[in-house]
């Protein structure tokens, strides 16, 4: 088994600069809160998501939700991964996200 770890950080102001190709990064259920700062937040949790795998983003493949309250990614990708651990913060002009997965 292998631990896994990714972090991102994106400018709020770069998801306005998206506005035309949102619907290629976010699905459906993650445009239902279309607030800058959430959608940063999502988009960082994505980029930190295929770091963590070691892979170029597919947005699509991946869509986080929230469990309980708490961010939770899905993936619909080929990868053995038995656990993953997200976190998403933002702060005026930033958001961040960190993940980390085991895979088998």
């Amino acid at each position: 088994m292998q631990v896994r770890t990714g972090i991102d950080i994106v400018a709020v102001s770069k998801i306005s600069r998206l506005k035309d190709s949102l619907a290629n990064i976010f699905h459906p259920s993650e445009l239902a809160d279309e607030r800058p700062e959430h959608l940063a937040g999502i988009f960082a949790a994505k980029e930190a998501f295929f770091k963590a795998l070691k892979r170029s983003p597919e947005f699509l493949a991946v869509e986080v939700s929230k469990v309980n309250g708490k961010p939770a990614i899905s993936y619909a990708g080929g990868e053995k991964i038995s656990s993953i651990d997200v976190s998403i913060s933002h702060e005026q002009e930033y958001a961040i996200a960190s993940v980390v997965m085991l895979l088998d």
